[in-house]
């Protein structure tokens, strides 16, 4: 990774700190720390990064939605120390990047939330729509009742992959705070942010297995969720705050 580093910031980052550019992670402070200097989350905010040299729209089959952030957005930070700069940064590219397990996650969850809200008729439908796209069983007994009672679908895995996202273009990263108010001394805790306005791109590939459904059909329906989720639910930590929550992007 490619860091601007000066002396006033290597000398409140204290010795002992490493930075390490294996494949497996990069890490800015010791294991075991807590970033608490706000110099530490400034310095990984002024590091040069770009976005990937890629478009997600490039693979044959997938089917892309560029959204923008509204607010600030965090991936990955129930970890406890700065280590991978407590975001989800990707090792090779060096920009944020949102993993597919997070992505298909909270188009799931828009779908769960449609289905819920249906009437006992739309409900067999969507639940057939939800098996195929996101796999069977699902997690949750009524659903897995419909499915069970209604289509006697088997166990089985998802039709439609869902990729990491990446940023496109203009991105960059804030410092953000966490101010703990338990006791009378309460601790500041710094964090990296991806700042409000950056766009990703974000894709969906259905797979060539034995399906109801058509390929396009699939991709609309996986694209619809994704969209729905991301607009309404948002993803990663603090959406309940308005963290992590996207509008599309007009072209």
């Amino acid at each position: 990774m490619k860091f601007h580093l000066n002396k006033e910031v290597l000398s409140a980052i204290g010795d002992g700190h490493t930075l390490s550019s294996s494949l497996r992670l990069s890490k800015f402070v010791k294991t075991g720390d807590r970033a608490d200097s706000k110099a530490e989350v400034d310095w990984v905010c002024k590091g040069q990064m770009g976005a990937p040299p890629f478009s997600l729209s490039e693979i044959p089959g997938t089917e892309t939605l560029r959204m923008k952030t509204k607010a600030r957005l965090i991936i990955n930070q129930s970890g406890g120390i700065l280590e991978n700069a407590n975001l989800a940064l990707h090792r090779h590219f060096s920009c944020p990047y949102i993993p597919g397990s997070a992505v298909k996650g909270v188009a799931r969850h828009a779908a769960w939330c449609e289905w819920k809200d249906c009437d006992e008729e739309e409900q067999e439908v969507n639940a057939r729509i939800l098996a195929e796209v996101f796999g069977n069983p699902t997690g949750d007994e009524e659903l897995d009742k419909v499915l069970s009672e209604k289509y006697m679908v088997d166990e089985h895995s998802g039709k439609v992959s869902f990729l990491p996202a990446f940023p496109v273009s203009h991105f960059k990263l804030e410092t953000d705070i966490l101010n703990s108010h338990e006791g009378k001394n309460p601790v500041p805790v710094f964090f990296p942010a991806v700042a409000p306005g950056s766009v990703f791109e974000f894709a969906t590939k259905p797979l060539k297995r034995g399906s109801i459904f058509s390929l396009e059909e699939l991709s609309m329906f996986a694209t619809g969720y994704l969209k729905d989720g991301l607009e309404h639910y948002g993803i990663g930590a603090k959406t309940a705050a308005g963290y992590g929550w996207f509008e599309e992007v007009q072209e």
